[in-house]
């Protein structure tokens, strides 16, 4: 899983939980991920297509970085 700003905004802060609740209580699962190798446009129809805003990258299953809708835009308005 993840958890993000938007994950803390509307799981923690505006339900007042805990701030000792476990992570796994509140992150976004199952974690969404495209392979190093997959092109700009695939993570951008994935990230649509899954209405998510950040996007973890692959290399034989292993995490390498993350991608954001930021990074998208930046990319494609090049």
């Amino acid at each position: 899983g993840i958890i993000t700003d938007r994950d803390y905004a509307t799981k923690i802060m505006a339900n007042n939980v805990s701030s000792d609740t476990s992570v796994g209580k509140i992150m976004s699962s199952p974690l969404i991920t495209i392979n190093h190798n997959e092109s700009i446009s695939a993570a951008a129809e994935r990230m649509t297509n899954k209405k998510i805003r950040k996007l973890a990258v692959t290399d034989n299953g292993k995490i390498i970085g993350l991608i954001t809708s930021t990074d998208l835009v930046t990319q494609l308005t090049k």
